[in-house]
């Protein structure tokens, strides 16, 4: 594994605008249109975080002109070194797009036309593999069975700090990832209250 003296890339990440129907089909066809815009988000590279939230973009459109097709922030590359780990967006917000890291290895060499292009055939099937859960309404969720979702919920004494537990998880998750999960962006802890009314 190769360690760098810092743990951010001096190289700025990258978010590959693409045609919007490679979020569901497996390959690539070559009318797909797709712009590589660097964008200022830090991301630590050791470890990879499991998610990236990146600010809002602005649409692009297809060939640079306001006419174009407007394409989707479909991939986030993040350098490191000469490597280049992939992301795919999980969720697209007013607050900002939320990525996902793809498994695999990560992919190698120059950012020129070519590589991206050559890049993006791989990173089409390889979220293709995950389409079941990339596609759908809240994205990642699947139920366990047909008829059965898996829920985890906790129930807290009544005296309990809900904000000193929530701002302490997620420093909890920004020093040490939790490696395999990812969490929900935007999804507020909620607080439920039961009342129990006796009749008389």
């Amino acid at each position: 594994m190769l360690v760098s003296a810092s743990r951010y890339s001096p190289q700025r990440p990258l978010v590959l605008h693409v045609s919007p129907g490679l979020r569901s089909i497996p390959s690539v066809p070559s009318s797909a249109a797709v712009v590589a815009v660097p964008n200022s988000v830090q991301v630590p590279t050791h470890p990879l975080p499991n998610t990236v939230v990146v600010g809002p973009e602005p649409l692009r459109r297809s060939e640079g002109e306001a006419g174009g097709k407007a394409l989707a922030p479909l991939f986030l590359l993040v350098p490191d070194g000469d490597r280049w780990w992939p992301y795919t967006q999980l969720l697209y917000t007013v607050s900002g797009i939320i990525f996902c890291r793809l498994g695999g290895p990560a992919l190698c060499g120059t950012t020129d036309d070519a590589t991206v292009r050559a890049w993006l055939e791989d990173l089409v099937a390889l979220r293709h593999q995950h389409a079941t859960r990339l596609n759908n309404h809240q994205c990642w969720f699947v139920k366990h069975r047909e008829g059965e979702e898996i829920e985890h919920k906790f129930t807290l004494p009544p005296d309990s700090d809900v904000w000193d537990l929530a701002t302490g998880m997620l420093d909890n998750l920004r020093v040490d990832p939790w490696n395999g999960w990812i969490f929900e962006h935007r999804n507020d802890f909620e607080q439920w209250t039961s009342i129990t009314i006796s009749a008389r």
